[in-house]
């Protein structure tokens, strides 16, 4: 499945794709994303015994609409990436190599790993729920910005929002018990990579069939800066300015309303919103070290 429009993409991906699966020996059959069309419909288009396996090779957009259609329509055939976007943080956090023809030599040779994927409201996320500036951190990003910067357009938006005013989040747990938290962002998070070696703990796993709520109580250039150092380590988790919480299921609520993004896309949805985790729903295709 290729969607050309990615940010990353250019004229050598769709050779080296065919190449790559001529080379394999497998059978393989080719569906394009075009423009205003979904991977999601494209799948629930497909014949489900056709394929036994799919690659995609798109941003975040078009590789999240494809966990969305195998996820929605039940097909339990393995996933694999091949990132052409900008950012690529689904790519990023299963490790998958950002060179094309690194990625399609885990997709023909890989190790296959079972994860977790989460759900909010009808949509499937495999990285997490973003709220406040957790939102304005992927959404108020400039596609120039991203296109020169890459991950790095991320910060420089991040050191824009720093004056983000305070929410106040209530976590719901399913014994209709609530925790209530001032901040500037909350994360339900499935996954804890952030891409280049960033990480928001090492205890987020994406097969633990957990998810990690992040609160984050306030935002100053200073604890911008120590963030950034312990998500090197992994261990962003532990800071002061940050509450972390566990759990396989959530009711979200904030005052005042604030806006939402699932694996980096703006929502229309409105809080209340429930989150709930699907234990190793999803096979994709890894290197085998990161089994």
């Amino acid at each position: 499945m290729l969607n050309e429009r990615s940010g990353g993409a250019d004229e050598h991906v769709r050779p080296a794709i065919e190449a790559a699966m001529r080379s394999g020996g497998s059978d393989w059959f080719p569906v394009e994303v075009g423009e205003g069309e979904s991977a999601s419909e494209k799948i629930c288009s497909l014949d489900r015994d056709s394929f036994d396996g799919l690659i995609v090779a798109g941003g975040d957009g078009t590789v999240m609409e494809a966990v969305n259609g195998l996820m929605r329509y039940r097909i339990d055939v393995p996933l694999a990436i091949v990132p052409t976007g900008t950012a690529n943080f689904v790519a990023r956090a299963l490790d998958v190599p950002q060179d094309a023809s690194e990625a399609l030599a885990i997709a023909m040779a890989g190790s296959i790993r079972r994860i977790d994927i989460g759900q909010c409201g009808t949509r499937f996320f495999a990285l997490g729920v973003g709220l406040g500036l957790a939102e304005r951190f992927v959404t108020a990003t400039e596609e120039g910005e991203k296109r020169r910067l890459g991950p790095w357009a991320y910060l420089l938006t991040l050191i824009r929002e720093v004056r983000t005013p305070n929410a106040v989040f209530v976590l719901e747990r399913p014994d209709g018990t609530k925790e209530q938290l001032e901040g500037v962002a909350m994360v339900v998070a499935n996954a804890a990579g952030l891409g280049n070696g960033h990480a928001i703990s090492r205890e987020v796993l994406p097969d633990d069939g957990l998810l990690d709520v992040v609160i984050l109580h306030r935002l100053s250039s200073i604890d911008a800066c120590r963030l950034a150092i312990r998500a090197l380590g992994g261990n962003l988790t532990r800071d002061r300015v940050v509450t972390h919480r566990q759990g396989r299921e959530f009711t979200l609520h904030s005052r005042p309303k604030v806006p939402i993004q699932i694996d980096g896309d703006d929502v229309p949805q409105t809080l209340p919103l429930r989150v709930t985790i699907h234990p190793l729903s999803l096979s994709v295709f890894v290197r085998p070290k990161f089994t």
